[in-house]
């Protein structure tokens, strides 16, 4: 029998997609810190754009990283400015039907012209798409 350092276990944040962990170690002790970088288009605990894309956690005394919450760590960026829908227009198709006015990173808004209507500069185009890029 001996006495162990407690550590905290990064695999549940390690194995969550657009996350990665500097050191790049598999576990740290109690007190220490480690960094959490999310890939590009998404921040730690946040949609917003202006956030840093890292993050620095402790290794509690509850043998966990001290954090927001242990889910869902990196999230896509959200447009800075709501999506308006022009006059004379509206939503073709959306791949993320749940978000509200926002677009997300990844998202693609697809938005056409009402009938009798083109796109500027266009006699005939009627459909655009809107997207989110860092």
């Amino acid at each position: 029998l001996g006495c162990m350092p407690i550590a905290c276990d990064l695999a549940p944040i390690a194995a969550q997609p657009r996350v990665a962990l500097l050191p790049g170690v598999a576990s740290v002790l109690l007190g220490e810190n480690v960094t959490i970088v999310c890939a590009a288009g998404f921040r730690p605990f946040s949609d917003n754009v202006s956030m840093p894309g890292s993050y620095a956690a402790l290794c509690g005394t509850a043998c966990v990283l001290e954090l927001p919450t242990q889910e869902a760590v990196c999230r896509p960026i959200r447009s800075i400015e709501k999506l308006v829908v022009p006059d004379n227009a509206h939503i073709q198709n959306r791949s993320n039907p749940t978000a509200a006015r926002y677009i997300y990173f990844g998202d693609v808004v697809s938005l056409s012209c009402d009938p009798g209507f083109a796109t500027a500069n266009s006699s005939c185009e009627t459909l655009w798409e809107a997207y989110v890029t860092e």
